[in-house]
């Protein structure tokens, strides 16, 4: 194991849940709940269908690198953000281009990256 992940702060639920080991809320007042962040609503019709569609693709794991599809939007949104912003030696553009012309920049860049 990588000697530096001791070095990572505890999750911060962890750290809560010790602090409020042997803590109660006071008999009369109702407890807040502070959890993780559990889905306590019905889950909405359009995101239980688009799940039913879409069920096909969840019967393996992609690869490491990730599927195709995303690799090429991922690498689709870093040239849109470097060209905006900049990165390094590679100053921002966004004061001297409007939004369309970033765009074509990246989706050029994109197209000449994904060509062998």
């Amino acid at each position: 194991m990588n000697p530096a992940l001791d070095s990572l702060q505890s999750y911060p639920f962890q750290k809560l849940a010790a602090l409020m080991n042997g803590v109660a809320p006071h008999p009369e007042l109702k407890a807040i709940s502070l959890h993780i962040g559990e889905p306590k609503h019905p889950t909405p019709d359009f995101i239980r269908r688009a799940l039913a569609e879409n069920l096909a693709g969840l019967a393996s794991y992609p690869t490491t690198l990730g599927a195709p599809s995303l690799r090429v939007a991922r690498s689709a949104a870093l040239v849109l953000q470097t060209v905006s912003e900049g990165r390094r030696e590679m100053p921002s553009f966004s004061s001297l281009l409007s939004a369309e012309q970033i765009r074509d920049v990246a989706d050029y860049v994109s197209r000449r990256l994904s060509q062998p």
